[in-house]
């Protein structure tokens, strides 16, 4: 849902409703997060967790929309936990919003999701075996695992978006930072397979070398106005595959594909390793893949693989699984 300071126009949703009559197994919902901050004022506590008359007011009013506006259910997300020192009654009062969401959406028929980010430091803040009670499936996102420059002041090391495994030169914190630790992780908490839904991403993320000799995993970048690193699409990516001036290298370890010309470097999805993930979301009996995002896909047929080459792929082991 977009927040009070931007533009938005209800009358959209409509138009996303109407593709349930050319599929009627097509399920809609609208994605909704609390906000943290009150105009200019920062909530140090998020009353509507802790006040049970403002949360059953949460309830009925959230019901009333999704009613309304003809969705099937929604995905919530939960701002305040994953930013701010969540303690144990966070915790609690959070699982306790979605056991009053459930029992009113069990009655109106409605499906309650929920997105999360799955990397273990953010996933603690959350009683997994709680939420995971109440909720029909979790939106877990293993992805952006690379990339922020910036983390409390310290430079992240550049590298893929979403391995799909640890690396063995990786120290041990590091090697939590991939797909199947994730993904692990929180099963080993109590989140059953079958309410995961495991989320990729079609973007990739470029960045300039320091040594045109260190592509891969954890090489040295500029840091600069100039040289930024940057997030990318298949869609802008993919045309470079057939560009003699450019080579590909695919991480066998990680299973992951990069791109590099000289000391410019992209680490991306291709099919290959679209493939690999939806295949992993089925060999550990998971409910399914959702992507990030659609546009970023190749969505006219450009580089010769027809349209929607990666969403196609993923749909293609869905479908035997």
């Amino acid at each position: 849902m977009t927040n009070e300071y931007e533009d938005m126009d209800t009358n959209e949703f409509q138009g996303i409703n109407d593709f349930q009559e050319k599929n009627r197994h097509l399920k809609t919902f609208v994605a909704m997060q609390d906000a943290i901050w009150d105009g200019s004022h920062k909530n140090n506590k998020n009353k509507i967790l802790f006040d049970p008359t403002l949360r059953e007011k949460l309830v009925n009013n959230i019901v009333n929309f999704v009613e309304k506006h003809k969705f099937d259910g929604i995905d919530l997300q939960s701002q305040y936990l994953t930013q701010e020192n969540a303690d144990d009654s966070d915790k609690q009062n959070f699982v306790l919003l979605l056991k009053a969401l459930k029992e009113k959406f069990d009655k109106k028929g409605l499906i309650l999701a929920l997105a999360v980010e799955g990397i273990e430091s953010i996933a603690e803040r959350y009683d997994i075996k709680g939420i995971s009670k109440y909720v029909s499936f979790i939106n877990l996102r293993a992805y952006n695992l690379h990339g922020d420059l910036y983390t409390n002041g310290k430079i992240l090391k550049s590298g893929h978006l979403a391995p799909l495994y640890h690396s063995s030169r990786e120290n041990v914190a590091d090697q939590n930072l991939n797909v199947d630790s994730i993904v692990k992780y929180w099963i080993s908490k109590g989140a059953p397979p079958n309410k995961l839904i495991l989320g990729t991403t079609f973007k990739g993320m470029s960045y300039t070398l320091v040594n045109a000799n260190e592509v891969g995993r954890d090489p040295r970048f500029v840091d600069d106005v100039k040289y930024r690193s940057s997030t990318t699409s298949y869609m802008d990516t993919c045309p470079n595959e057939k560009n003699p001036g450019w080579k590909l290298i695919y991480d066998k370890e990680q299973q992951v594909p990069y791109i590099y010309q000289g000391k410019d470097v992209i680490g991306y999805e291709n099919v290959a390793s679209i493939k690999k993930k939806a295949e992993y979301a089925m060999s550990m009996n998971l409910a399914g893949v959702f992507v990030d995002s659609l546009e970023d896909d190749d969505f006219i047929g450009a580089c010769g693989g027809g349209k929607y080459p990666l969403l196609k792929t993923v749909k293609q082991v869905l479908k035997k699984c």
